[in-house]
């Protein structure tokens, strides 16, 4: 347990860092998971008996979607509810479908790995407030990257899911969307669209900058809002938010990350997303 100046998290982090390293591989093993595939309907088999398992309550909800003038695909959002019957509720989302253009298939699993992997402790441990973990299908479903509206015709599951929740969305309290990448040469940053909470994890994020070389990277690497599942979540459906984001950054020292270290950065990575993640869904309410 590495030793920062915020609230104590009681959980043994690196154990959870090393099962979303597992998860995140075994989503992987499932490619191409575009929206509309067999290989996107396997993995959400996988990922519904996993949260299932872990003690959540889970359902799927599909969604019809225009990927097109001439297309439409049907969307299946994981819904993972715990601790039901708390009306005050926390949100805690991320995207499954793999990215069409990156030949990475755990650079969009690990997101859902992380939360995946935290299922069983948040299972286990009443943070006297309920949880929500929702995992998107459709970020890629139409990723046109051009003209002023182009972040409408992509990220079309959290869309779907803004829409069809909208009217309890206030009961959220606030979200965290997990974008990140496991991919050698990317760090994280903080993107927030909730000045208070992405502030404050902000100043955690750096305390714990070291950890991975990236201390001389902040306060620069905040991303700005980008148009993406937070954003949706956040103007779409109101619910209050920031997203724990992976970056592309080229160090000075690039060369010197061998691939032979990667599991390792990755797994440090995990454990300080997993406990910025907890610490505040145990202190925040």
């Amino acid at each position: 347990m590495y030793s920062v100046g915020c609230a104590p998290v009681p959980v043994k982090l690196d154990s959870y860092s090393n099962v979303a390293m597992e998860i995140a591989d075994s989503i992987s093993r499932f490619e191409r998971r575009f929206s509309g595939t067999e290989s996107l309907s396997a993995s959400k088999d996988y990922i519904s008996a996993y949260l299932t398992a872990a003690g959540g309550s889970v359902s799927v909800e599909p969604e019809a979607m225009d990927i097109s003038s001439t297309d439409r695909v049907t969307l299946y959002n994981i819904v993972c509810k715990f601790y039901p019957d708390y009306r005050q509720r926390v949100l805690l989302f991320a995207n499954y479908d793999q990215n069409p253009k990156s030949g990475d298939t755990t650079d969009c699993a690990s997101g859902a790995a992380l939360l995946m992997s935290l299922s069983h402790y948040i299972a286990s441990h009443d943070p006297g407030v309920g949880v929500d973990i929702v995992l998107f299908d459709g970020r890629y479903a139409f990723n046109r990257t051009n003209g002023v509206n182009a972040h409408l015709r992509h990220c079309l599951g959290s869309q779907a899911w803004a829409a069809r929740h909208k009217e309890e969305t206030s009961d959220y309290q606030y979200g965290i969307s997990v974008s990140h990448p496991a991919t050698k040469g990317t760090v994280f940053a903080i993107d927030g669209n909730s000045n208070h909470f992405a502030s404050k994890h902000f100043y955690f994020a750096r305390s714990l900058a070291p950890l991975f070389g990236a201390e001389e990277l902040f306060p620069d690497v905040i991303a700005n809002p980008f148009y993406g599942d937070n954003t949706i979540v956040s103007v779409v459906a109101g619910v209050k938010s920031f997203n724990l984001a992976g970056t592309t950054i080229s160090f000075p020292d690039t060369e010197d990350v061998q691939n032979d270290n990667l599991q390792d950065i990755d797994n440090q990575r995990f454990e300080i997303i997993a406990k910025i993640i907890l610490e505040t869904v145990y202190t925040n309410h």
